[in-house]
């Protein structure tokens, strides 16, 4: 039992949130046209790998995972155990969409405001989940989601492109570093972590 209080978090739910930053978010970028290659996808699992082993989640849960479909299949099974989404479902999904526009707006030459990537977040969530599971969730119809195919397709295109050219490959991963390392420079309050850390 932990000395600072509460309790160790199940292993179910740390496998759905190992998949939270793995399959579930890069199947939302393929609703935008960004796909990963088949290597790509092996590299990004075997990443994930050391950090389900970090976060403690059980070696079962992840091993010999090496892509979408495979992570696909968990995370169909362990979806099929939750209850139907609550008032705290909604607001905690709501906070979570809010918190993402607000960090991405902030970027170094981002592209839109806040607003604009709500929107667009609000479009790919409800692709992804389908309409019904959406609105059980509190996710809002968005304008952009008449565009999405349009967005696709130039963002499929561009990401051909850049498989087939290294030099535009490497200009596009030094960009996102960029971005990145411009998002993290614009985050000066702690952690929830470091804030629990430091009370203890």
């Amino acid at each position: 039992m932990p000395t600072g209080g509460g309790v160790p978090i199940n292993q179910a739910d740390v496998a759905r949130t190992w998949l939270d930053f793995t399959v579930v978010p890069f199947t939302l970028l393929e609703g935008i046209g960004y796909r990963l290659t088949e290597q790509e996808q092996s590299r990004l699992y075997r990443y994930w790998w050391y950090v389900g082993h970090l976060l403690g989640l059980d070696e079962q849960f992840f091993l010999g995972t090496e892509n979408h479909e495979q992570a696909g299949e968990l995370l169909d099974l362990l979806d099929s155990t939750s209850a139907a989404p609550d008032d705290n479902s909604r607001a905690l999904v709501g906070a979570l969409y809010e918190a993402a526009a607000t960090n991405l707006a902030s970027v170094p030459q981002s592209p839109m405001d806040a607003r604009g990537w709500r929107d667009l977040l609000h479009a790919l969530a409800r692709q992804y989940h389908g309409e019904s599971t959406a609105a059980a969730l509190g996710i809002p119809e968005s304008p952009v989601t008449p565009i999405l195919p349009l967005l696709a397709a130039g963002e499929a295109k561009a990401r051909l492109y850049q498989l087939h050219v290294p030099a535009a490959l490497q200009q596009a991963e030094e960009s996102g570093i960029r971005a990145r390392r411009g998002l993290v420079a614009t985050l000066t309050d702690s952690t929830a972590y470091q804030d629990h850390a430091a009370a203890s």
